[in-house]
């Protein structure tokens, strides 16, 4: 099974790293390492987030504190879909539905 992130993710990702360059590189470095181990593991564990279907069909989330992971499984293996700040408000809409 393959981690495959979407063009958003990806956006989410590099608008992660910009903010932290200017705040903390540090830290922002690290946190973006958790975020892809933590992903690396739906590999073996494609379940282990909670299911968000009010979100979108088929979204599954957990967390990566202060940020929340969203994916889903395909038939190729798992689409990494968004990675937002848990502050945020979390709306079906930055799903594309």
């Amino acid at each position: 099974m393959s981690i495959v992130y979407t063009r958003t993710a990806r956006a989410d990702l590099r608008e992660i790293t910009r903010y932290y360059a200017t705040v903390n590189p540090d830290y922002g470095g690290r946190i973006i390492d958790q975020i892809r181990q933590q992903c690396r593991q739906l590999e073996q564990f494609p379940k282990m987030g909670r299911t968000r279907d009010e979100l979108s069909e088929g979204i599954r989330s957990f967390v990566v504190r202060p940020y929340v992971i969203f994916y889903r499984q395909t038939p190729r293996g798992i689409a990494v879909v968004r990675v937002i700040h848990g502050r945020r408000d979390i709306r079906p809409e930055l799903f594309g539905t």
